[in-house]
């Protein structure tokens, strides 16, 4: 009791006390990070060799040369190449680099990450800050930040980090109504990552649902135009990664060629559930089985948080927004292709996750974050040890 009247003192809006707050979370951050590390044997600890796995080596690559197409030797008919992963995590390395050469791109890409994730804390102070957030709800949030699922890409050398701290801001931009500083970081955002493609068809509902919600079928121009630079901007970020591309490589599309490859495809997520669950019933180890598991708890999350949003509709105006950035993140990665790297997916949901704790019930908050740790650490590993992607 002592300490919950201890904590409740804490004024978390004054910037200092913020501060040195979120430093002490950084340093669990990183603790959190050197217990990955020694769960997969990796004694390098915070060097770059136990945070570079898979599409790592492809943005690594990106940094160095920029985005390549070419016909796969071995793949007759298909396209091969790095112009299938976004490009702004690559060039801000290279950017770094050039300036301070005397870390490797390995290297700025690790820092980068890390660096993007505390950065992304400011998002957090500007919510606390104009409203009216209790400390156990920003102690929860903190514990979001530290626990979210697919936390551990958080560290790695992969644009997670970078995607969150500018879909956050758009978000928290979208909520101030200030629309030319929410497009400007939509547009980073969809530099990010490939999947922030996604946020245009999101926002442009949004806008519709919003027009008709509040002045009927007859179109208000008070109501639309202010919002537009929003939807234009993050279009904007999309198109020009195309024009890049076909300047890098001659084909606008290469994104798409190269991608086609794997299969992706949009489909009834509910198809693969059965799969999924397979999958979780064959697995060797109990933290493969973890893995799969932590699948459904999205699931579940995701549901729960679009039907409570529903709930709310009448005093959350982004709630058609939200929902539909919630479903199109996990649904259509979910529903794609079995070989979907879904533990990365969830990290990308974080941002809305942080925007929703606010709403949820105390209870379902800390039931959900207590999960959300139990889970961390199975992920954790798998990724030291190469099994995820």
């Amino acid at each position: 009791m002592a300490q919950n009247r201890l904590i409740s003192k804490i004024n978390f809006k004054n910037p200092w006390i913020f501060f040195i707050s979120t430093g002490l979370l950084f340093l669990l951050f990183l603790g959190k990070g050197r217990i990955f590390t020694l769960l997969g044997n990796c004694w390098n600890r915070l060097h770059p060799d136990c945070w570079s796995r898979w599409d790592s080596g492809l943005y690594l690559e990106i940094a160095d040369k920029g985005h390549t197409l070419f016909l796969c030797p071995d793949f007759p008919g298909a396209w091969c190449g790095t112009s299938g992963w976004a490009p702004l995590y690559p060039f801000i390395i290279r950017l770094f680099h050039g300036l301070f050469p005397g870390l490797s791109f390995a290297e700025w890409g690790m820092y980068l990450s890390n660096g993007f994730w505390w950065a992304s804390l400011y998002w957090l102070y500007r919510l606390i800050r104009k409203s009216n957030w209790s400390n156990s709800l920003i102690l929860a949030a903190f514990g979001l930040y530290l626990f979210m699922p697919g936390n551990v890409y958080f560290h790695a050398i992969f644009p997670i980090s970078l995607l969150g701290f500018f879909f956050l801001g758009m978000l928290v931009y979208l909520q101030e109504s200030q629309f030319w500083k929410a497009g400007i970081f939509g547009f980073f955002a969809t530099l990010s990552y490939s999947i922030g493609f996604f946020l245009i068809p999101a926002l442009a509902f949004w806008m519709v649902e919003n027009q008709i919600r509040r002045g009927g079928w007859k179109f208000e121009r008070k109501l639309l135009l202010p919002q537009l630079p929003v939807l234009v901007l993050t279009a904007l970020g999309m198109t020009t990664w195309f024009v890049y591309d076909y300047w890098a490589t001659g084909h606008w599309n290469a994104l798409f060629l190269i991608q086609s490859k794997y299969g992706h495809r949009i489909d009834l997520p509910f198809r693969m559930l059965a799969r999924h669950f397979e999958i979780m019933l064959n697995s060797k180890t109990p933290w493969e089985f973890a893995e799969e598991l932590q699948n459904y708890f999205v699931w579940f999350l995701v549901i729960y948080s679009v039907v409570h949003l529903y709930k709310i509709r009448h005093s959350q105006p982004f709630w058609s927004l939200y929902s539909a950035l919630l479903l199109m993140f996990w649904w259509i990665p979910y529903s794609g292709t079995e070989v979907s790297a879904l533990y990365r997916q969830m990290a990308v949901l974080f941002p809305l996750f942080l925007m929703l704790f606010q709403t949820f019930p105390a209870k379902s908050r800390w039931i959900f974050l207590s999960i959300m740790i139990l889970f961390t650490f199975p992920l954790g590993y798998l990724f030291i040890i190469s099994v995820l992607v």
